[in-house]
């Protein structure tokens, strides 16, 4: 009786480690298309991003800053989607050197020019240059989770919104702080910003928020040793920090 037991439960255990597989195989074929897709994507966008640089002269203002606008959206979603499923895979393929941190902001906010234009937020940028050992690609999606929150959350009874970039040192690390007066987060909803999908509550502008942005740079700055902190004490918006270990002489 024990024999046929042991015969039945094996039975069993094959029977689902097959359905896992299909399973499992399934879900890898559908990662995969998604990420063919995305950079399947970039053809058209590619396409749009060499309209725009070569025939701005043919289009009106409005019609130009619009196109700008829509391009810089999709590149973010993109830019998201193909994060989320490196996250996923089991390489990954950063690239660490030397950057300067300042430059790295100014290519992320050039790149936001015409939404925060078209929002009326002004960027303040007041960072020394200094030099961390990172991935750039890595540290600009970071910083564009970020930009694109305080765009996203900004208080629309703000005469003059903002968001200010400053840095600072001591003897361990490199701190990158980034704070708007957006709507902010409420002090209970802290501690979870950072889990995939949460949204928080505050404002009509959160009902169509994935959850994602800051669940995704929170994973990306794990992986890339960097300390990722929130000021709990700021409460005329949100302020966020990004904390660099100092580079070794």
């Amino acid at each position: 009786e024990e024999v046929q037991l042991i015969k039945y439960i094996g039975e069993i255990l094959r029977q689902n480690k097959n359905t896992i597989n299909i399973h499992k195989q399934g879900i890898d074929e559908y990662e995969e298309y998604i990420e063919a897709w995305a950079h399947e994507i970039k053809t058209p966008l590619g396409l749009m991003t060499f309209v725009l640089d070569n025939r701005k002269e043919e289009m009106s203002p409005i019609v130009y800053k619009r196109l700008q606008y829509v391009r810089t959206k999709m590149q973010e979603d993109i830019e998201r989607m193909l994060y989320y499923a490196r996250l996923k895979s089991t390489c990954n393929d950063y690239f660490f050197k030397e950057l300067s941190l300042k430059d790295s902001c100014k290519e992320v906010i050039e790149e936001y020019k015409v939404i925060l234009h078209e929002n009326g937020i002004d960027v303040i940028l007041d960072i020394e240059d200094y030099k961390v050992l990172s991935d750039k690609r890595g540290i600009q999606f970071i910083i564009r989770q970020i930009i694109s929150n305080s765009v996203k959350y900004k208080n629309i009874e703000e005469t003059n919104p903002q968001i200010v970039i400053i840095s600072d040192e001591n003897d361990k690390n490199i701190n990158l702080t980034i704070r708007d007066n957006g709507i902010g987060v409420k002090a209970y909803d802290l501690p979870f910003i950072f889990e995939k999908g949460f949204t928080g509550e505050i404002g009509e502008q959160r009902k169509n928020s994935t959850g994602m942005g800051l669940y995704l740079a929170k994973q990306v700055t794990e992986r890339l040793k960097i300390a990722l902190e929130v000021n709990n004490n700021y409460t005329d918006g949100f302020e966020i920090s990004l904390i660099f270990p100092k580079i070794n002489d």
